[in-house]
C-alpha cells in the first residue's frame, strides 16, 4: 500500500500506527516480536517519553537489553536513541568496544545502568 506524504505524516504520531510500524520493522529484520499493542503502549506511557521519541540527539527509543533477544516486554526498555545505537554498533563491531579503555566502557556501563532504572515492571 503506498501512502501520500500526507498520511504519512497523519499517522506518524498515533500509537497504533508506530506499534504496527516497528513490529514491521522487527520481522524485516527477522527478531521475534512478543508485544501486543497493550504492553507495548504500557512501556511507553509508563516511561513518560513518548514525546521525546525519535532518531535524532536527545530522543528516545525502544531499545533491547544488549540488542539481544526478542522484543518482549521483559527484554525493552526506553533508553536515549544515543545509547541505543552504541549498542547496535557494538554488537557489529566488537573490535571498538576495547575493554582497557574507560573512555569505551564507562558509556556501556551507564547505559546498563540506566536500563534496569528506565525498565517499567
Amino acid at each position: 500500500m503506498n501512502y501520500t506524504a500526507y498520511q504519512r505524516d497523519y499517522f506518524k504520531n498515533i500509537p497504533k500506527g508506530v506499534y504496527i510500524r516497528q513490529r514491521a520493522n522487527a520481522k524485516r529484520r527477522t527478531i521475534p516480536w512478543e508485544f501486543t499493542f497493550e504492553t507495548w503502549w504500557k512501556l511507553w506511557e509508563e516511561s513518560g517519553k513518548w514525546d521525546q521519541r525519535g532518531t535524532r540527539r536527545g530522543d528516545y527509543c525502544m531499545g533491547r537489553k544488549n540488542d539481544q533477544g526478542p522484543y518482549h516486554p521483559d527484554n525493552c526498555v526506553i533508553i536515549p536513541f544515543g545509547q541505543n545505537s552504541r549498542f547496535s554498533i557494538l554488537k557489529s563491531q566488537p573490535h571498538l568496544n576495547r575493554e582497557n579503555s574507560k573512555k569505551d566502557i564507562l558509556p556501556l556501563r551507564f547505559a546498563e545502568d540506566l536500563q534496569w532504572k528506565c525498565k517499567v515492571a
